[in-house]
């Protein structure tokens, strides 16, 4: 069994190849220092040894986490349902160089969905040395609360010497993990996900009777899985962002006239004063939301010939049902104003990584590219996190709300960006532009400037990165990497 994420996966059970590994991590005093177990580690002499702790310290699934290079790093595990359905989960990365990079987060989410989704706990508790500030922390903001203190009761290595340490106690129930908050750019403007407050807002669609869970994608606004007669999304917009409510609406009429042109998109829900735009005042706040279908499938891990192949014809009839509905409404459209008003948020003096720092500052200086372009309406974030396959086959576009009326080039850009960033690879945006070109030809005029837009798009999402993330992770280093490649495109070969 593979439980799949998007900067690791995890393959239960241990491997016999893995062991000699794990035999030199657990010797390693900076790794164990805050270990129950961490004077029995350092003691080990062989792969005999090491399995017959590994024996004593694990009683239920183990999974071995892996990056998307196949490398091995580290394992999580869940001690055997308990009186109470209860499970212990414990998580280790080993492998000191991915310290630091998002991985623990990831591997971490993908354990505990596997305990309350499919083996159905009720309650998954850990315990950690009280000494070990960075781990509690972690785990605090994993959505797990200290239940309890035990003085006195492991010996671990802090401050350079050995003493005796107490262990904290924490847990986390099934309906908390399914309410937890997820990472934000701006996460003290969200909403607390609590089911009183949803139904708050669910009650200007008549839906009472409902159960809920956070979507764990997006940054920007929060997403709640509500399931009753139906299933559906329910988005509901940070305090912070004046979204106009007509712009709201106007969101919905456009997505409405996509799906009535036969393009896979969530219909928008309208609620009882007939309006897509909702407005629920919770202690003061007014919170805007907006209700849509759910449509199930799968969101993948990167693109294949097949799947690059959807996305341009895909886009390319999105584009040209966007330019029919212009047409119609007979609007005054003018471009948006690119703004990068993430960069402001990056505190550059406490930044290290000499070469994020220098990328910022080029992110900083790039100029907005304006010119005479086909434009219309665009997704604007046409990638694998919105999209829905079955199989290889698109069933879903979502998330609209960075619908707005600029160049048609720039939604490609996107895309192309998309799939060098995921796959590193030329072929495949080949093979999207010419699936893309099949429905809906690019001048001269676009094609010369397909470049431009990628780089701005990975100068946007740089920061974001950034800010998520921290200047050493992952998802940073392959920002890096794809700003190299897009300067290396030979748009003449595409």
């Amino acid at each position: 069994m593979t439980l799949q994420g998007e900067k690791v996966y995890l393959n239960d059970g241990l491997a016999e190849e893995n062991y000699p590994l794990l035999l030199k991590w657990f010797k390693e005093l900076e790794v164990v220092q805050y270990f129950s177990f961490a004077k029995q580690a350092l003691e080990l002499k062989n792969i005999d040894e090491l399995k017959s702790l590994l024996d004593e310290i694990e009683s239920g699934p183990v999974f071995e986490i892996y990056d998307k290079e196949d490398n091995f790093i580290g394992y999580t595990s869940l001690s055997s349902i308990r009186e109470g359905n209860e499970s212990e989960f414990s998580v280790f990365i080993l492998n000191k160089s991915y310290w630091g990079t998002g991985v623990a987060s990831e591997a971490t989410r993908l354990t505990l969905d596997y305990a309350f989704r499919t083996l159905n706990v009720d309650n998954v508790t850990l315990d950690t040395s009280e000494l070990h500030e960075r781990a509690i922390g972690f785990y605090k903001k994993m959505g797990f609360k200290q239940a309890d203190l035990i003085n006195n009761d492991r010996t671990v290595f802090h401050n350079g010497e050995w003493i005796l340490s107490g262990t904290v106690k924490m847990e986390l129930t099934k309906e908390e993990f399914q309410t937890r908050p997820i990472v934000k750019i701006s996460p003290e403007n969200q909403i607390n996900p609590t089911k009183e407050n949803i139904g708050l807002m669910l009650t200007n669609w008549n839906i009472s009777n409902f159960s809920m869970e956070v979507i764990p994608y997006g940054v920007e606004n929060t997403s709640i899985k509500i399931v009753s007669d139906k299933k559906y999304v329910l988005r509901i917009y940070p305090n912070n962002i004046d979204e106009p409510l007509e712009w709201i609406e106007e969101e919905a009429r456009f997505v409405n006239f996509l799906r009535e042109e036969g393009l896979p998109v969530p219909q928008i829900i309208f609620n009882n004063l007939g309006k897509a735009a909702n407005v629920t005042n919770i202690n003061d706040v007014a919170w805007k939301s907006l209700l849509m279908e759910f449509i199930g499938g799968q969101h993948i891990e990167k693109y294949s010939e097949s799947t690059a192949r959807e996305f341009g014809i895909a886009l390319a009839k999105m584009h040209l049902v966007s330019q029919k509905y212009i047409k119609q409404k007979n609007g005054n459209e003018s471009v948006s104003k690119y703004e990068n008003e993430l960069l402001a948020k990056i505190d550059f003096s406490k930044l290290k990584n000499k070469s994020v720092i220098k990328f910022l500052e080029r992110a900083k200086d790039f100029k907005p590219i304006y010119g005479q372009w086909p434009a219309a309406y665009i997704h604007s974030d046409f990638t694998i996190m919105n999209t829905l396959f079955v199989g290889e086959k698109l069933v879903g576009i979502l998330d609209f709300d960075d619908l707005h009326y600029s160049y048609l080039i720039s939604d490609v850009a996107v895309v192309a960006w998309s799939i060098l960033k995921k796959n590193k690879s030329y072929s495949l945006i080949k093979s999207f532009i010419q699936a893309y070109e099949s429905i809906r030809p690019l001048i001269q005029k676009e094609r010369n400037v397909l470049k431009d837009f990628m780089l701005q798009r990975n100068y946007f999402i740089g920061p974001v990165e950034v800010l998520l993330w921290g200047e050493e992770s992952f998802q940073m280093k392959d920002i890096l990497e794809a700003e190299k490649n897009i300067l290396s495109l030979n748009i003449r070969e595409l």
